[in-house]
């Protein structure tokens, strides 16, 4: 598991903002997206809640090599001058 917060280049449109990366990765069974399994586990609700702090949830897994899930969500910063 690894979570980082990287500060953006402020633009013209938007202030200072930072993406807050957050990837957890297993060696377990996996699954097939195929099959359709993935929504049991959860990751429907998953896809939901990132969507509601408008982040982006990518899942990648394969049957018999684990599973690893990356959300990004950019917030404003707090600047102190």
């Amino acid at each position: 598991m690894s979570l980082s917060i990287t500060p953006l280049i402020p633009d013209a449109t938007n202030g200072a903002r930072d993406e807050i990366k957050l990837m957890i990765q297993d060696d377990g069974v996996g699954y097939s997206s195929e099959r359709g399994s993935s929504e049991h586990m959860g990751i429907g609700f998953m896809r939901e809640r990132a969507a509601s702090i408008q982040a982006s949830l990518s899942l990648e897994s394969q049957p018999g090599y684990g599973t690893k899930m990356t959300l990004i969500w950019c917030r404003e910063s707090e600047n102190t001058v």
